[in-house]
């Protein structure tokens, strides 16, 4: 189950998945209140991951907590921050999404067209 970081400094934990196994795009996004996911693997836990908004910076409000985490995690560079609510979760808490290398994934919103 997944922890939601809030930028009013409040973790929502376990968070319930609407399937019982695994979030799906649309609920991730609605979570993160965003179109695109980046997906940071935790150094020290790699079995998890830090779901953050990708366009966050400059748009969303500073989360301190989520920040301090990612820092700590060595996911973010020291002088960088994240914008928005995140959410850690297992990786393979994740449907239809390759697992995030290194570097982090970016999973847009999908639209219906």
């Amino acid at each position: 189950m997944a922890n939601l970081l809030k930028v009013d400094g409040t973790i929502k934990k376990r968070i319930q998945l609407e399937n019982g196994e695994q979030f799906s795009m649309p609920e991730l996004y609605a979570l993160l209140h965003c179109t695109f996911v980046e997906l940071l693997p935790l150094k020290q836990r790699p079995d998890l991951v830090l779901a953050i908004d990708e366009n966050g910076h400059g748009v969303r409000e500073f989360n301190l907590g989520a920040t301090i985490f990612a820092r700590y995690q060595k996911v973010i560079a020291p002088d960088d921050a994240i914008f928005g609510d995140a959410l850690v979760l297992a990786s393979r808490e994740i449907q239809s999404s390759p697992p995030p290398d290194d570097e982090g994934a970016t999973l847009p919103q999908m639209t219906k067209e």
